[in-house]
Parts: structure tokens; sequence; C-alpha cells
């Protein structure tokens, strides 16, 4: 087959494949993480994990997010330091557990997840957590996450909206899932595979730049380091379509 009919016969399964596909995806728009006031409670030292659930205190509470820089990429290794007060509304400020506080770091993607549970009402104040983060370039971020229609939360001088949890699933007395995005400012350090002019989408110009190099053994547009530039390269650059920035 030749370098022409094998390039056309991808093109026939790229229109195929891009039936369901906008190709005029964006990248998600960036909006600087808010600070917020630490309050009187943190303590340093906090153990290293992303478990702090107790059975006994109630309902469970999973956060997954990514913590992202200012140019919309994954920043890899960041630190997140979270608190937050029990059931009842009081912070562990002196024990050796260290209960609801604990410290990690996301991954390679700039993923973190925290599973905990939800807190109780401080007096005067709506349910939050509180969290530090922290790439390799600015100083920590200190903020707090609230929860979406807390009765509190209008009348409280911190709350706002733009630091309110996303719900992804709510089983009462159960389960609340729940996901935020940090961004800081600081240039991301994750890779999007696919993203070949580095403009922070995967779209139609990265298509012409893979389609452009077919057949060839360019190392920048060999996705799958197999050496040549053609239909599983085009397979990859399809799934990573706008998926390192949603």
């Amino acid at each position: 087959m030749s370098r022409t009919e094998d390039l056309n016969n991808a093109l026939a399964v790229l229109l195929i494949a891009l039936g369901g596909i906008s190709v005029s995806l964006i990248a998600q728009d960036c909006d600087p993480t808010l600070p917020n006031i630490e309050g009187p409670f943190y303590r340093t030292g906090a153990p290293e994990r992303t478990d702090l659930y107790v059975a006994s205190e109630g309902r469970q509470l999973m956060i997954t997010g990514t913590v992202v820089g200012y140019d919309c990429r994954p920043i890899e290794g960041a630190w997140l330091d979270f608190w937050h007060a029990d059931s009842s509304g009081i912070y562990d400020n002196t024990s050796p557990s260290y209960a609801f506080r604990g410290q990690q770091f996301a991954d390679d993607e700039g993923r973190y997840e925290l599973v905990t549970n939800v807190p109780g009402e401080y007096p005067g104040r709506p349910k939050h957590l509180h969290v530090k983060v922290q790439g390799e370039v600015v100083d920590e971020l200190t903020t707090q996450l609230y929860f979406p229609d807390d009765p509190l939360n209008d009348s409280d001088p911190w709350h706002d909206i733009e630091l309110e949890l996303v719900i992804e699933l709510d089983l009462p007395d159960r389960l609340l899932v729940a996901s935020y995005t940090f961004q800081i400012d600081e240039p991301g350090t994750g890779y999007c595979p696919g993203d070949f002019n580095e403009d922070r989408r995967i779209d139609g110009e990265d298509l012409t730049t893979l389609l452009a190099n077919w057949g060839t053994d360019n190392p920048l547009v060999d996705l799958d380091e197999d050496g040549l530039v053609g239909g599983a390269d085009l397979s990859a650059l399809l799934g990573f379509w706008g998926s390192c920035f949603d």
C-alpha cells in the first residue's frame, strides 16, 4: 500500500471517528484559585496520607481533582496539605494522631485524591475544609473549600462561590463525592500527548501536524514511539483529544 493510500484510509477512519467530536474544542478556562484565611488551627507536620476517614465520624467524603498552573497544564508532584474539623466542629490541635489532617503529593499528572469525613460546622461558620497547595515555583496557596447549598454560606464573611466543591455523587447518609481543580500561579509541568504546538488544546492544528508527518519517523509526532507516524498515532491523538484540559 502506498503512502497516499495509507493516508487516505486514515482520513476515512478519521471522518468516522470525528462524528461526535467538535473540531473547535477550546482549552479549559484557567481561573486562579482564590486564597482564603488560614484560620487559627493549622498544624505543621501532618502525616503524609490520602485517607483520613473515621467510620464513627459519620458520612464519608471523597474529593478528587488536579493541581494545574496558569497554562492549564498539570503540576507534577504538587504538595497539598488538608485539615478540617471533626463531625462536632472540633479541630485536633494536640494529639499525635493528627485527626483529619494529612499532606500528600499529586501524581505525575497533577491529580490528587482525599478520602475523609464530611466535617461538622465550626461554631458560626459553614462546613469547610482547609488546604495549602504548592508547586515548585511560587509560595504556597492557602485557601478553603466549601459545600454548595450550605445554609450558612451566605452569612459567612469568608465564603466564596468560586471555592465551592463540585458535587459529583451525593448518596445521603452514605457517600459524598466531589471534585475541585486548584490553579496556582506558575507554569504546569505536565505534558499533554498530542499537543504538538503547545497551545493548551488538542485540535485540528495538531491533527494537521500529525498528517504532515505521516509515514515519517519524526520522534516529536510519533506518539506510540514505534518509529513510524501512522494509524496508531492517529488513534492516540483522537484518544487524547481535549482530555488533558477537561
